[in-house]
């Protein structure tokens, strides 16, 4: 009788990789989920910071001029365009070197955007006379001790 020599190649069979492939999958999904949270949670951070930044400009500029800038036309997104009335009397007398612009606004807001819309981010300024003003912005998730969502601040 004569046997064959069979040679036994080492190799993984489909169900293996499905299985591989499977929990690579689930960890990928996982660590993409934990990755984007975390961006916007840095974005809410930044933003914070941003109109921590306005509001101590305003303060100083008050100081100096005894009124907030005043913006006639009403309520006007930050980086829009239309914002003249605050960045100019802003940098212009020093007290920020740049207007900050949200993270993800781009700049290219409307005023008509400021606290209605929930997929609009922007800064949003308002001050008729320049005894007070307003500033609003919105976050996407809770940070410290704000909730999602618009906030605004006064002086």
């Amino acid at each position: 009788m004569k046997h064959k020599n069979i040679k036994h190649e080492g190799g993984f069979t489909l169900v293996e990789l499905l299985i591989v492939i499977a929990i690579i999958g689930v960890i990928a999904s996982v660590v993409l989920v934990s990755f984007t949270e975390t961006k916007a949670r840095s974005r809410d951070a930044r933003r914070v910071e941003d109109i921590g930044q306005i509001k101590s400009a305003l303060s100083l500029y008050a100081a100096t001029n005894n009124k907030f800038p005043d913006c006639p036309s009403g309520e006007v997104v930050i980086g829009g365009g239309s914002d003249s009335c605050i960045r100019d009397s802003l940098i212009n007398s020093g007290n920020i070197p740049a207007m900050p612009m949200d993270p993800m606004g781009r700049g290219n807001g409307v005023a008509g955007d400021c606290g209605v819309s929930a997929g609009v981010y922007v800064y949003c300024y308002a001050s008729v006379d320049g005894l007070d003003y307003t500033l609003k912005y919105h976050l996407e998730k809770a940070v410290s001790d704000l909730a999602p969502g618009w906030h605004s601040i006064s002086p």
